[in-house]
């Protein structure tokens, strides 16, 4: 996410710089057109917030991914789609059998999807706030903004999705190192 942040904001400032000309050429001021009303300095520290916070919300998915395919040695993508898919349909059954009005209630497949979106889509407005919110319409400052930052990236869901992501890079990391290839 970071890279893409980067490579995004250098193709920004090309397009400005070349939209900027073509504004000269046709007699008109860039500086009141385009430069003046974009708040570019805020916008790229917008983006780069954002990008952290993906990153953070899918942490846990680059740990998971990263442990199957260091675990097992043939279709390590079916395996990291399997395992959680078979987990959360024997869950589903548990709660069933336990108490039969959960027969419909089927919340177990969407909470992992929902915090998926969220590693995807991290300016999405989410349930508790767990997402870095902002608007094109507020006029928060930078300390405000960075405020926000830290108030998402301390949810108590990003720190376990870091933990859980530290143990499985951390089990991934000794499975390399130690498995015999032979």
């Amino acid at each position: 996410p970071l890279v893409y942040a980067v490579i995004f904001m250098l193709f920004m400032l090309c397009y400005l710089v070349l939209s900027s000309i073509l504004l000269l050429i046709s007699g008109l001021n860039p500086i009141d057109l385009i430069w003046q009303p974009i708040h570019l300095f805020k916008g790229f520290l917008i983006m780069l917030s954002g990008a952290t916070v993906q990153m953070l919300w899918a942490l846990p998915i680059y740990g998971w991914l990263m442990f199957c395919s260091s675990w097992f040695k043939t279709k390590p993508f079916l395996w990291s789609f399997f395992i959680p898919l078979m987990i959360a349909i024997a869950w589903y059954f548990i709660n069933a059998i336990t108490n039969i009005s959960r027969v419909f209630d089927i919340n177990m497949f969407k909470i992992p999807l929902r915090y998926i979106a969220h590693a995807m889509i991290p300016f999405s407005s989410g349930s508790k706030g767990l997402t870095f919110s902002y608007s094109s319409k507020d006029n928060t400052t930078i300390s405000e903004m960075f405020h926000r930052l830290g108030q998402t990236v301390s949810h108590i869901e990003i720190v376990y999705g870091a933990i859980f992501a530290i143990i499985f890079i951390g089990i991934s990391i000794w499975v390399r190192r130690y498995r015999n290839t032979t």
